[in-house]
């Protein structure tokens, strides 16, 4: 089990929870625009990231942005199978 975490990861880290913050902000402001922009950005900047799409996905149904959250939440689901549950 590993304690420590290294500083470029807490730095990674603190800029995906910056990205996902404001891709809120850009939601809750009607800004769609900008908040796909960046999505696609965060997205492909961190592909191989599971901890990310998840998040990204939840984030995208709760401003009812389906057809990208649909796309992080596959995205999850293939980095990480059985990350969620499909109807």
């Amino acid at each position: 089990m590993r304690l420590s975490i290294s500083l470029s990861e807490k730095s990674a880290d603190l800029r995906q929870e910056k990205g996902l913050a404001q891709i809120r902000v850009y939601l809750q402001s009607k800004r769609t625009v900008e908040a796909l922009r960046l999505t696609t950005q965060l997205s492909m900047k961190e592909k191989d990231d599971v901890q990310l799409h998840l998040p990204l996905g939840a984030l995208l149904v709760s401003e009812k942005q389906y057809k990208a959250a649909q796309l992080e939440l596959e995205k999850a689901n293939v980095l990480q199978p059985g990350t969620f549950d499909t109807f």
